[in-house]
């Protein structure tokens, strides 16, 4: 029997001595040789396999050195997005895989993933650390404003500085921050913050007019009294006083006024 001569890839020393200095060619030589059974062959691969696989699982990333966010202070409207890209050494891709985001006060502003979102008025800071805690970036303050509502209440201040006038000015001063407030739309009236001292006001002016009402009313109910006088008497009496004898004479109160009358002391009409 002729025996056929072997390259040289399928000596054994060869294939064995490539996998071990650079096992990816050898395991193809070692599948070229045909000398070699194929279990075997299953066996290496799969023993390489396993090694290449723990080695890359098990090989220890480069940890984070420094990571800064690219402002200081930050000014946003109420439900607006920002993107912050901070800067990581190592730079990676995918931030979130080396660091954490976070913010002080996420009722105001919401930091995730790069992106910043503002939920409502106030003043928060937010600042970015890795996953270990062991580095962390700078604290940015971020200060949203509802820009809608800062309109808002500049149309209000007019009626407000209005309302405040009225403790060193007349009725006429309230009259025209009424007037003024009711100028308001329904949407501005609740920010006018001093409305109560309006209110007084008014309630103030109204008894006040109540009051001389009241006075003019009691005035001209005691003009058209009826009182007594005797004939040559100065005063006048009610009817049953005792210093008449039930001989007075009837005249109205505002008659016996214009006369110079006066009222008894006695009766005191």
């Amino acid at each position: 029997m002729i025996e056929v001569p072997q390259t040289w890839y399928q000596k054994n020393w060869v294939t064995i001595a490539l996998l071990v200095i650079f096992f990816p060619v050898g395991l193809v030589f070692m599948w070229k040789n045909d000398r070699w059974k194929t279990s075997i062959k299953f066996v290496i691969t799969a023993a390489f396999g396993v090694v290449a696989i723990y080695f890359f699982i098990a090989s220890p990333q480069e940890s984070v050195k420094s990571i800064k966010l690219p402002y200081q202070i930050i000014e946003m409207d109420v439900n607006q997005t920002k993107t912050i890209a901070c800067s990581l050494v190592p730079e990676v891709s995918d931030h979130s895989s080396k660091v954490a985001f976070y913010s002080s006060n996420e009722e105001i502003v919401r930091f995730h993933d790069d992106v910043l979102t503002s939920a409502s008025e106030g003043t928060a800071e937010i600042y970015a650390k890795s996953h270990d805690g062991s580095v962390s970036s700078n604290k940015v303050k971020v200060t949203v404003v509802d820009r809608d509502l800062q309109k808002k209440k500049e149309k209000a201040k007019p009626v407000i500085d209005k309302i405040a006038a009225i403790k060193t000015s007349g009725e006429n001063t309230v009259s025209e921050a009424q007037k003024a407030y009711n100028a308001l739309s329904s949407d501005i009236k609740p920010l006018v913050t001093n409305i109560g001292i309006l209110i007084a006001a008014q309630q103030k002016t109204e008894g006040q007019a109540a009051e001389a009402n009241s006075s003019n009313d009691s005035v001209n109910v005691k003009s058209s009294q009826t009182v007594y006088i005797s004939k040559t008497g100065k005063k006048y009496h009610r009817k049953n006083c005792p210093t008449l004898k039930g001989k007075g004479t009837a005249i109205s109160l505002s008659e016996a006024l214009a006369d110079g009358l006066t009222p008894c002391s006695i009766c005191n009409p």
